[in-house]
C-alpha cells in the first residue's frame, strides 16, 4: 500500500470509529474521511488528534472521489441515505459491515458490482476483532482486495471465505460469540458467588481466568480439546467440573442450539435486505 488512498467511513458510530481509529494507527498515509450527521459524537469516538476530515451531510463531500468506503450504517438506514452519497459510495470500493445485508442487496441500491462484505465484531475496539469476509474476486482488483485486507487486519485478524452465505454461519459463530462468552463469565461469576465468593473478588478472577485462557489458546500450538483434555486430572477438581458441564444434555447441547438458532436468525435477516 505505497499510494495513498481515500477512505471514506459513511456512519462513524462504534464499529466504524473502531476501524478508523485502528487503520489511523496502521495505515496513517491514507486520507480519510467521516460521513456522520452527528458529528460531534463521531469526533468523541477518535483520537482527539485524529487525522480525519468530518462531514455531516452529502454536500460537504463535493469533489471527493473515495477510492474504498466503509458503509457502516445500520441496514434499515442504508436504503434511505440520500442519492449524492450513494452516489460517492458507487465511484470507489463499497465495503459494507452492516449485518444482514447481501451484496446483491446492496448492488441493486448503488448499482455497481464493486462491494465487499465483512462482518467484524465487538472485540474490533480493543483490536482483537475476528472479521470474517466476502470479496468479489470478479469485480474487485488485487489491490482493491489487499487495501481490505489490510484494514480489517488492523482490527484483529481478517479471514476471506468463498462463499457469501458463509457469512451468516461466521455471524453465528465470530459476530455473537463474544456475547456467548460475556453469557459464560456472568453465569461463572454467579456461580461463584453462590458458593460464597464476595461478588467482586468473582469478577476478578472470572475476567482474569478467561484472559489467561484466550492468550494461552492464542499462542499455544493444541487444539481448544486438546488443553481442555491437558487439564483434566483423572478425579481432580476439573474433570469433576467437565463432567456437568459435558453432560449430553449441558454445554455442547445448548452451544449447538445457541449458534443454531443466530445463524437462523442471520439467514432470515439475511433474507429480509
Amino acid at each position: 500500500m505505497n499510494s495513498t488512498k481515500t477512505i471514506l467511513f459513511v456512519g462513524c458510530g462504534n464499529m466504524g470509529a473502531a476501524t478508523l481509529t485502528r487503520a489511523l494507527q496502521a495505515l496513517p498515509d491514507h486520507h480519510y474521511i467521516a460521513l456522520d450527521p452527528q458529528t460531534e459524537r463521531a469526533k468523541s469516538l477518535l483520537p482527539q488528534d485524529a487525522k480525519v476530515t468530518f462531514a455531516a451531510a452529502a454536500e460537504e463531500l463535493d469533489g471527493i472521489e473515495p477510492d474504498l468506503t466503509i458503509i457502516s450504517v445500520k441496514p434499515q438506514q442504508f436504503g434511505s441515505l440520500p442519492a449524492p452519497v450513494l452516489v460517492h459510495i458507487a465511484r470507489g470500493v463499497a465495503v459494507s459491515i452492516m449485518p444482514g445485508t447481501s451484496v446483491a442487496a446492496i448492488s441493486d441500491i448503488l448499482g455497481t458490482q464493486r462491494i465487499a462484505r465483512v462482518m467484524p465484531n465487538l472485540a474490533a475496539t480493543v483490536g482483537q476483532s475476528m472479521s470474517v469476509g466476502f470479496v468479489r474476486r470478479d469485480t474487485l482488483s488485487d489491490t482493491d482486495t489487499g487495501l481490505i485486507s489490510a484494514l480489517f487486519d488492523c482490527v484483529g485478524q481478517f479471514a476471506r471465505i468463498e462463499n457469501e452465505d458463509d457469512i451468516d454461519l461466521a455471524t453465528a459463530v465470530a459476530g455473537s460469540g463474544p456475547g456467548y462468552l460475556f453469557a459464560f463469565a456472568q453465569y461463572l461469576v454467579d456461580a461463584a458467588v453462590a458458593q460464597g465468593m464476595p461478588p467482586e473478588l468473582a469478577e476478578k478472577m472470572v475476567r482474569q481466568t478467561l484472559l489467561g485462557a484466550a492468550v494461552l489458546l492464542s499462542e499455544d500450538s493444541r487444539t481448544s480439546k486438546q488443553l481442555k483434555e491437558a487439564m483434566r486430572s483423572p478425579g481432580g477438581t476439573t474433570e469433576a467440573g467437565l463432567n456437568h458441564l459435558e453432560a449430553p444434555s449441558a454445554f455442547p447441547r445448548t452451544l449447538q442450539d445457541a449458534v443454531k438458532a443466530a445463524h437462523a436468525r442471520a439467514r432470515e435477516m439475511a433474507g429480509e435486505s
